[in-house]
């Protein structure tokens, strides 16, 4: 796999997740085409870790903000993690669909069984450098989203390069060369 679109800062700042109706979102913008297979998220845990799993949803984009449209989605559980440490959660995504190049897509993620004591946390920039995407937030479940676009979150995204080749055709007036390809997607 390769690592396509990311975004890590010595920023020590950070998002909570300390309610199921609670989701946040980083937007990227792939410069190659591509298949997604994982996403990589710096998250942390308290120590009392929540009872239920962190789902990941990659998520077309709907005018600078996550659709409803889930395109792949993964989940990880956060009592897997070291307690009060930050950590680089792998998620194997459950789908992996054809990303467009200079298209917006969404991570989101949200996490069940999570109080004011037992919740997760997605390390943030407030000043993120990340100019192909932002960081958004949504405490009501992803119907309304509020879009912070100087913050970014830490991602990675991993996936498989994508191409369609097809030999050129031949030109009767030159000589015959090696088949040559054309390549689109890149």
């Amino acid at each position: 796999m390769i690592k396509f679109e990311s975004f890590n800062s010595e920023a020590t700042a950070y998002t909570n997740i300390s309610t199921t109706t609670r989701r946040l979102a980083q937007s990227f913008t792939p410069q190659l085409s591509h298949s997604i297979e994982s996403v990589v998220l710096k998250v942390y845990r308290t120590t009392n870790s929540p009872t239920g799993v962190m789902t990941v949803e990659l998520r077309s984009d709907d005018s600078n903000k996550p659709s409803a449209v889930v395109l792949a989605s993964g989940t990880s559980d956060p009592a897997d993690w070291d307690a009060i440490t930050w950590f680089w959660a792998d998620i194997v995504l459950d789908a992996q669909p054809a990303l467009v190049k200079d298209t917006k897509y969404w991570i989101v993620i949200y996490c069940a069984g999570v109080d004011s004591s037992h919740y997760i946390r997605w390390q943030r920039d407030s000043e993120g450098t990340y100019s192909d995407g932002c960081y958004a937030s949504s405490t009501d479940e992803g119907a309304n989203w509020t879009v912070y676009e100087t913050n970014d979150v830490m991602f990675e995204e991993w996936g498989t390069l994508t191409s369609s080749c097809s030999p050129l055709p031949h030109l009767p007036h030159l000589p015959r060369l090696p088949d040559l390809m054309w390549c689109t997607g890149l």
